[in-house]
């Protein structure tokens, strides 16, 4: 016969194991697709993390290569972070106390943080939407993580209950592919004839960038795309 109160200890015991596993799950970052295409301002990554504790604070940090010129990096012309947003679309965009004041996003690094209004949030979703451009580079690989390195920022880290939550950090590597974008398309209809020809004039007129329009792959829109232009018409 089983001794009920044994029996409720047990109850108890696994309940609270359970409950302490979970207080315990291990949050993960990860990147969405890191493939660009090349010589294109606006394009963006998404940031996710996984594992649903709760979360009261975020202070996210990205660094892309060695950071360049603010970070003290070798190359003072990399110039790759637009922008960085931790609110819009994220775990924390119905709860939130605005960002940073510190808030960053110049040349390779992004840095950012807000907090709840009041409660916590699931840390399960996205976190933020990076905005990179690519103008002046046709190919290249450049590493990218959530962890900016000791001296700079360090990890990317959450707040809960229990204080500083630091996640599993995330890693991977931007590829710039020139297969994503199809030359000569200026209109953007997924083919090129005769109908580019006038939104080629337009970009060429305004002396705008448009990496369609950019036939010589030199990161700049002019006269010089002309005949590489014609070319690509020709060979269609």
């Amino acid at each position: 016969m089983i001794n009920k109160k044994l029996f409720c200890a047990l109850i108890m015991a696994l309940v609270t194991v359970g409950v302490s596993v979970k207080a315990q799950t291990q949050l993960t970052l990860s990147f969405g697709d890191l493939t660009v295409a090349p010589n294109t301002p606006g394009q963006t990554i998404e940031v996710f993390v996984s594992g649903g504790n709760p979360v009261d604070a975020i202070q996210l940090n990205i660094l892309i290569g060695d950071g360049g010129a603010i970070t003290g990096g070798t190359n003072p012309n990399f110039d790759l972070v637009q922008d960085v947003d931790i609110i819009t679309g994220t775990i924390f965009n119905g709860n939130n106390n605005g960002v940073s004041g510190a808030r960053l996003a110049q040349d390779g690094f992004a840095f950012d943080s807000t907090s709840t209004v009041a409660g916590t949030v699931a840390a399960d979703g996205l976190i933020a939407t990076l905005t990179i451009d690519t103008t002046g580079l046709n190919s290249g690989s450049f590493s990218i993580s959530t962890d900016s390195g000791v001296g700079i920022q360090g990890p990317t880290t959450f707040a809960g209950a229990n204080g500083v939550i630091t996640a599993m950090q995330a890693s991977g590597v931007i590829n710039i592919d020139d297969n994503l974008v199809l030359k000569g398309d200026v209109n953007m209809d997924g083919a090129v004839n005769f109908l580019d020809i006038g939104p080629f004039i337009v970009v060429l007129q305004n002396a705008a960038f448009q990496a369609e329009a950019d036939c010589d792959c030199n990161g700049t829109v002019n006269f010089l795309d002309i005949t590489p232009f014609i070319g690509i018409l020709a060979n269609q």
